[in-house]
């Protein structure tokens, strides 16, 4: 049994990623409902989750010049991998 693309990007209500400010965005999403969304997972007891959005982290790191949810993803695998 795999969790397969548990959500780890934000959706906003109206437009896309790209158009929307990285305040409305982080309604949906911001670094600490990614750790929540991640440690949910986990606590399913599922070995395998496949997260849907890593790319935006990469987006809001270079692009947004927040690195927040990159960090927090990093942290999250660190700790998976003890």
């Amino acid at each position: 049994m795999i969790i397969h693309e548990l959500q780890a990007e934000p959706w906003p209500p109206q437009g896309s990623i790209t158009n929307n400010s990285a305040a409305e965005l982080n309604k949906s999403l911001d670094a600490k409902r990614l750790a929540d969304r991640i440690n949910y997972g986990e606590a399913t007891g599922i070995k395998t989750i496949d997260l849907w959005g890593a790319e935006y982290w990469y987006y809001a790191k270079v692009k947004n010049h927040d690195p927040s949810l990159w960090n927090a993803a990093e942290q999250a695998f660190a700790k998976a991998n003890k």
